[in-house]
C-alpha cells in the first residue's frame, strides 16, 4: 500500500514538475514582445510612418516600441498564444487608428499610414470631463503635468478614466 501511495505522489509531483517547466520555458520565450511582432511586420504594419508627408516622420520606431513594451511586463506576455497576440494586434491597430494620416484614396489605401501624426490636428475637445472630479482640470490640463491631453495621440484619455496616479 505505501509503494502505490509513493508511486502516485512520485507521479503527481513528476506530473506538476513538467507542466511547470513547460510553463517556464513558455514564459522565457515569450519574455520580449519581438517574439510577436517582427521589425518587418511592425515597418509593413505602419507602411508610411516615415513618410516625408507624416508629421511624426521618424518619432515612433521599431526598438522605441519594443523598449516601451518592456515597461509593461505583462503586455502580449500572459495568456496563450492566442491571447498574446490578440491583445497585442488590438493594441496596433488603436495606435495605428488614433495616429493616421490616411485618407480615403491615400496610396496603399487609408489603413497604411498609421502612426503618422504624434499630435492631435484641431482637437475638437479638451479631453476634460468637468462633470467628473477625479482630477483637477484648468483649461484642458492636467495640473500634475501642465499637459494637455490633446497632445496625447496613441491613447485617447479623459479625465473621467484617470485618478490620482497620472
Amino acid at each position: 500500500m505505501a509503494s502505490s501511495a509513493y508511486a502516485f505522489l512520485s507521479f503527481v509531483f513528476y506530473t506538476i514538475f513538467l507542466s511547470f517547466g513547460s510553463y517556464k520555458a513558455e514564459a522565457r520565450r515569450f519574455n520580449d514582445i519581438s517574439s510577436l511582432v517582427s521589425k518587418g511586420l511592425f515597418d509593413s504594419i505602419f507602411l508610411h510612418k516615415d513618410n516625408n508627408a507624416c508629421p511624426a516622420k521618424g518619432f515612433y520606431t521599431y526598438n522605441s516600441f519594443i523598449q516601451a513594451s518592456r515597461c509593461f511586463p505583462q503586455f502580449g506576455r500572459t495568456g496563450s498564444s492566442i491571447t498574446r497576440k490578440r491583445e497585442v494586434a488590438a493594441f496596433l491597430a488603436q495606435i495605428s487608428h488614433e495616429t493616421t494620416g490616411g485618407w480615403a484614396t491615400a496610396p496603399d489605401g487609408p489603413f497604411a499610414w498609421g502612426l503618422c501624426f504624434k499630435e492631435e490636428v484641431s482637437p475638437q475637445s479638451s479631453y476634460c470631463d468637468s462633470s467628473k472630479h477625479s482630477m483637477a482640470m484648468l483649461s484642458g490640463q492636467i495640473l500634475q503635468r501642465k499637459r494637455t491631453y490633446s497632445t496625447i495621440m496613441e491613447l485617447q484619455l479623459w479625465t473621467s478614466r484617470q485618478g490620482p496616479g497620472i
